[in-house]
C-alpha cells in the first residue's frame, strides 16, 4: 500500500535521487571492477610475450585507462557515466605475426570480454541520459496514478474474495507469519522448539523471509546462511525483484 502511494511520486523525482538509479550505478562498478580484473589478466599475459605485448600492448593499457576513467565517471554520476561510454573508442588490435595463434587468441579473447563487458553497460545499465529519465516519469506519472487506483482496488477485492472462501496465497502466508511473529511470546515459543536454523540457497530469499529466520533464531547465533556466489553478474538484476 505504501509503495502504491509512492509510486506516482517517484516518477516525479529527480533521477540522480531514485534508489534503482543508484543501485544500478553499484551494480555496474562492481562489473566494470570484475571486467578490469580480467583486462589486468590478459595484460598480464599478453606481457610474457615482447613481441605480442609490443604489438597489442598500447591498445590494452589504452582499454585500461579507460576502464579507469570510466570507474571515476560511474562514481560521479549517471550522466557523466553515459558520457563516458558514448565516448569510448574500442579501437582495434593490429596484426601480429607471432606464431603461437592459440596464444594470440587467448589474448583477443580476453580483450573481447572486456569489450562485451563495455557494451553491457553502455546498452543495459547506462542507456539513457537522466534527462530522458526525466521525461519519462513525467509521461508515466498520470498513468501510475490511475494504475495504482486500480491495483488497490483489485487488491482490495482480492483480499475480500480470499476471506470470503477462507483461502491464503503464498503472499499472505510470509506476511501473516511476519505479524504473529512480532509478538515476542509467540516468537520466544517458536525459537525453543529450533535447536539450528539452516537456510540453504539463501540469496533467492527476499527482506520479508530473512526477517522470518532472524524472528524464530536466537539473535542470529544458530542462524546458518547458505549463499552461492553467482558466477553471472547480469544475473545481480535478480535484486530488482526481491532477491538477494
Amino acid at each position: 500500500e505504501k509503495l502504491l502511494e509512492l509510486l506516482p511520486q517517484l516518477c516525479l523525482r529527480e533521477p540522480d535521487s531514485l534508489k534503482w538509479v543508484a543501485r544500478v550505478r553499484e551494480e555496474a562498478g562492481e562489473l566494470l571492477e570484475h571486467a578490469l580484473r580480467g583486462l589486468a589478466d590478459t595484460c598480464a599475459l599478453a606481457e610474457t610475450v615482447p613481441e605480442v605485448w609490443a604489438k597489442y600492448g598500447p591498445l590494452l593499457e589504452a582499454h585500461q585507462h579507460f576502464g579507469q576513467h570510466l570507474q571515476e565517471a560511474i562514481r560521479a554520476g549517471w550522466d557523466e557515466a553515459y558520457s563516458c561510454l558514448r565516448a569510448f573508442d574500442k579501437g582495434r588490435l593490429p596484426g601480429c605475426r607471432y606464431e603461437d595463434k592459440a596464444f594470440l587468441e587467448r589474448v583477443k579473447a580476453g580483450r573481447e570480454r572486456f569489450l562485451k563487458s563495455v557494451s553491457l553497460l553502455a546498452t543495459d545499465y547506462f542507456f539513457q541520459p537522466t534527462q530522458a529519465i526525466r521525461e519519462e516519469g513525467l509521461t508515466m506519472a498520470p498513468m501510475v496514478s490511475a494504475m495504482r487506483g486500480l491495483v488497490a482496488d483489485l487488491s482490495q477485492r482480492f483480499s475480500q474474495e480470499k476471506l470470503r472462501r477462507g483461502l491464503l496465497d503464498f503472499s499472505d502466508l510470509e506476511h501473516d507469519t511476519l505479524k504473529l511473529l512480532e509478538n515476542p511470546q509467540i516468537a520466544q515459543a517458536l525459537r525453543q522448539q529450533f535447536r539450528e536454523v539452516l537456510v540453504d540457497e539463501y540469496q533467492d530469499t527476499n527482506d520479508i523471509q530473512d526477517h522470518l529466520f532472524r524472528l524464530i533464531s536466537k539473535n542470529g547465533e544458530n542462524l546458518f546462511l547458505v549463499e552461492f556466489l553467482v558466477a553471472d553478474i547480469r544475473k545481480f538484476f535478480s535484486r530488482f525483484f526481491g532477491r538477494r
